[in-house]
């Protein structure tokens, strides 16, 4: 709650620019877009109570920014960056399923809402999937819970002194989200399976109706750092191992296309190209860039579509 009202100048900035339908647009524009919404997407989730104690809050203003000049230094920082990988994938969606498997509550959740809406609004969607955990396993996880009251917070008076324009704009957005949920177009879920000591790797063989479940799905988009490790084995790859290999042969050939968009938080890591690891630690000196929150990786597979 406190972090969501603390992002209270991205939470607006981000409400007056999509409380009103989408114009058309180019395809480049559409991907200019989307490029944008995906990264404020990926660097949202780096306002989760666990980073907030090792980061300033300057470093915390800059991570939520959303303007285009930020966002484009932000890019830098994407040392894996299948974000052109993702926006084929989404260009290609005519009314599809996607899937988030959310991370945090709060600011992280409300990107993922506007991401999500944005979609619908493109036509690339036509319902949105929201996976949350069944108990707080970390304190900021979503619950069905936090999800409700995102909604709420979004329609009624959570932040006092905002102007009238920037409320009506917030209210547009969450009473839009309180009608795609009543239609079905949002659908939120939750299994145990997201709480367990189970890699991913194991999901068909744990959870097999959740696995068969995410697999007819268009493209299942996991958030933060834990969903990282855990489609990865939270294994000691080599850094340069690829991203198919490092989820296992089910999810890199059986299961739906997946996007991972995860902020640096734990000593996993894999997908980086030759030299990059040596670039990051001797050239920038960013010896911690595998914990600090301060670097990221997007990275995709193909799923099923690899067999095709």
């Amino acid at each position: 709650m406190s972090t969501f009202q603390g992002s209270t100048s991205a939470v607006f900035e981000l409400a007056r620019k999509f409380s009103t339908p989408i114009p058309p647009q180019s395809e480049e524009e559409r991907r200019l877009w989307f490029h944008e919404l995906a990264q404020v997407c990926l660097w949202g989730n780096a306002t989760d109570l666990s980073l907030l104690v090792n980061m300033t809050e300057e470093d915390i203003r800059n991570l939520q920014a959303t303007g285009a000049q930020k966002l484009e230094e932000q890019e830098k920082n994407i040392i894996v960056n299948d974000l052109e990988k993702f926006w084929e994938r989404v260009k290609g969606l005519k009314g599809g399923r996607v899937d988030f498997i959310l991370d945090n509550a709060g600011f992280e959740l409300y990107v993922d809402l506007v991401l999500a809406d944005y979609l619908l609004q493109t036509g690339n969607a036509r319902t949105i999937h929201f996976h949350c955990k069944t108990i707080p396993w970390f304190v900021s996880d979503t619950l069905p819970s936090d999800f409700h009251w995102l909604l709420d917070a979004c329609t009624n008076t959570f932040f006092t002194g905002a102007s009238d324009s920037d409320l009506a704009a917030l209210h547009a957005l969450g009473f839009r989200w309180k009608s795609y949920l009543a239609s079905g177009t949002f659908v939120i879920e939750s299994d145990p399976f997201w709480c367990s000591a189970w890699a991913y790797w194991h999901l068909r063989e744990q959870a097999p109706a959740l696995f068969e479940n995410l697999a007819t799905s268009d493209l299942v988009i996991f958030k933060g750092d834990l969903n990282f490790r855990k489609l990865t084995y939270d294994c000691r790859w080599d850094t340069t191992t690829p991203f198919a290999e490092a989820i296992g042969p089910v999810l890199s050939g059986e299961f739906a296309p997946l996007i991972s968009l995860r902020t640096n938080k734990a000593d996993v890591c894999v997908g980086l190209k030759e030299g990059k690891e040596r670039e990051l630690v001797e050239v920038l000196g960013a010896a911690d860039w595998r914990w600090s929150g301060k670097f990221a990786v997007v990275e995709y597979s193909e799923g099923r579509l690899s067999e095709k």
